[in-house]
């Protein structure tokens, strides 16, 4: 203390630090302290006026009027585990870093005007946010009757009934699954008809912009399209994304899928916060092809890539830090400083992907590819005062996946390699509808995320603590009624998966320690330059 006393905002982040040890203390002497057991017991309140020595944490940091002894707010904290269908638990709040920027939410084309908040009532963003449950959101892509299709006579056996609302036709022939004229209803988040990039629009600005806000505001978060081959997902997740030219901004605007205008509108975010936060993006292009793990960026030259020495490419680990988050040993990561890099990474990464063609698909995906964007965000020594300490550090993650396609060899036509790799592909989305069932079972404790290497990566997205949408890409074609009505199924089952975010702006303690030597260091050179000034003067 008498090292930071000089340094108030510094002091005032250590002291929170050392609130946290206490707490760890007093629940490694079992609560004797509280109760004023034990021999030398010493009461709460005598190691800090903030402890009350009872009751949650947040009385525990509370001193009785709503104030914590760091200025934080406690009022708020509830307890109400209501849920509401789509939306957050509410529970223990935290700040919200939109309503301190001042911003209401994120834009498309990253408008920074549209971004800001209107009017004197500042930004509709609330103050505080739940990060307790929330159920994964769901949504069904349907796309347009392909040509082949057509020539062949097929016909259209979905219809939609409302917002979320989704009706599949009785089939014509044996086995009669429903009454004449009265096919299976199934509820999700949202139906879309994918017959115009209009639609490509509204399906992220109503579902993947939530997403992309969330993990903003430092929730890990995820978005994964599932379906049949020949469905659409690699269209819809935007993963093959081509050469977009000398304006990228400018191209990715107009680009489809959900990975280009996800980009325009991050780089909208990071610059409405950069006058606050010191903010670092990483990004990292995985496959899982055959059950082994390869990195896409293994190949790609360029300064911005970080050299790990243990990456050669292929067969890659699969780890868990001690928190439970899932990582991938030795994939290397590129340092994303602008809209262009994201998109070269991506351009690098899609040339090495595992693709082939066959009956169904001219351009089949061979491998489940993941792409993960990290961001931190670290605020300015010079602007501490004006954030809650909760926002001062923040880190998250956003996984992109573009899972390969179910399919049948009958239909493909596949032998041989391909034949291999469809039953790997096949096996492995089995694994994930395990999980999926394990998950939504109240009756089952363990759920099999080892047995595939998808489903281990997965795990932070399904009954983790990401903010996590699904997407099921459909055909309408009443060719493909069996693989339709299953994905269908598959969906709906994992609309009742519940995730527990979590915000993520704890530093471990040698992060935390070099985090506070650089503030001291950047406010040293300040006193330096200012008593330098005065002298002059």
């Amino acid at each position: 203390p008498n090292v930071l006393r000089p340094f108030p905002c510094l002091l005032e982040l250590a002291s929170f630090r050392y609130q946290k040890l206490g707490r760890a203390c007093l629940a490694e002497m079992g609560g004797c302290c509280s109760k004023g057991q034990g021999n030398g017991a010493v009461s709460p309140s005598d190691m800090h006026p903030g402890f009350s020595g009872k009751g949650s944490e947040a009385e525990v940091l509370s001193n009785g009027k709503g104030r914590s002894t760091l200025g934080i707010d406690t009022s708020n904290v509830s307890v109400d585990r209501t849920t509401t269908r789509g939306s957050v638990t509410r529970g223990p709040t935290t700040p919200n870093v939109f309503a301190h920027l001042g911003i209401n939410g994120l834009d498309e084309d990253g408008d920074l005007n549209k971004m800001k908040a209107l009017g004197k009532g500042g930004s509709e963003q609330p103050e505080q946010i739940g990060s307790n449950e929330s159920a994964v959101k769901v949504a069904v892509l349907i796309r347009p009757l392909l040509p082949f299709e057509s020539e062949k006579g097929a016909t259209n056996v979905l219809k939609v009934l409302g917002q979320g609302k989704l009706r599949m036709e009785p089939r014509a022939t044996a086995p009669v699954i429903a009454p004449p004229g009265e096919g299976p209803v199934f509820d999700f988040d949202r139906v879309f008809n994918m017959t115009s990039q209009q639609a490509s629009r509204d399906m992220f600005r109503t579902l993947a912009m939530q997403i992309t806000e969330k993990f903003c505001q430092g929730f890990n978060a995820s978005m994964l399209a599932y379906g049949q081959t020949g469905s659409g997902k690699t269209y819809t997740m935007g993963t093959a994304i081509e050469n977009m030219g000398p304006d990228v901004n400018k191209a990715m605007g107009k680009a489809d899928g959900i990975i280009p205008r996800l980009i325009v509108s991050l780089f909208g975010y990071t610059a409405a916060a950069s006058e606050i936060y010191d903010i670092e993006l990483k990004v990292q292009y995985i496959e899982i092809y055959n059950e082994q793990v390869n990195d896409l960026l293994v190949h790609a030259p360029g300064q911005n890539i970080e050299a790990v020495p243990s990456s050669t490419g292929s067969k890659l680990d699969i780890r868990e830090h001690a928190s439970g988050e899932v990582f991938v040993e030795g994939a290397n990561s590129m340092i994303i400083r602008s809209p262009a890099d994201l998109a070269y990474a991506m351009q690098m990464g899609n040339a090495v992907r595992a693709t082939a063609s066959h009956k169904l698909n001219e351009h089949s995906s061979r491998s489940h590819a993941i792409v993960t964007i990290h961001m931190e965000q670290k605020i300015k020594s010079t602007r501490m005062k004006e954030f809650p300490s909760e926002l001062h550090y923040l880190r998250s993650k956003l996984q992109i996946v573009d899972l390969a396609g179910s399919e049948r060899a009958k239909g493909t036509g596949n032998e041989g390699k391909r034949f291999e790799e469809g039953v790997n592909i096949n096996k492995s989305l089995l694994e994930l509808g395990n999980c999926i069932n394990a998950l939504t079972d109240g009756n089952r404790k363990h759920v099999p995320y080892r047995n595939s290497k998808l489903t281990r990566v997965l795990k932070d997205s399904l009954g983790g603590s990401a903010e996590t949408l699904m997407l099921a890409c459909v055909s309408p074609a009443n060719v493909n009624y069996e693989q339709t009505l299953n994905t269908l199924r598959y969906a709906q089952r994992a609309r009742a998966i519940k995730n527990n975010l979590k915000l993520n702006n704890a530093m471990s303690l040698q992060e935390e320690v070099e985090f506070l030597r650089a503030m001291v260091s950047k406010l040293e050179d300040e006193n330096a330059t200012l008593r330098a000034q005065v002298l002059a003067k």
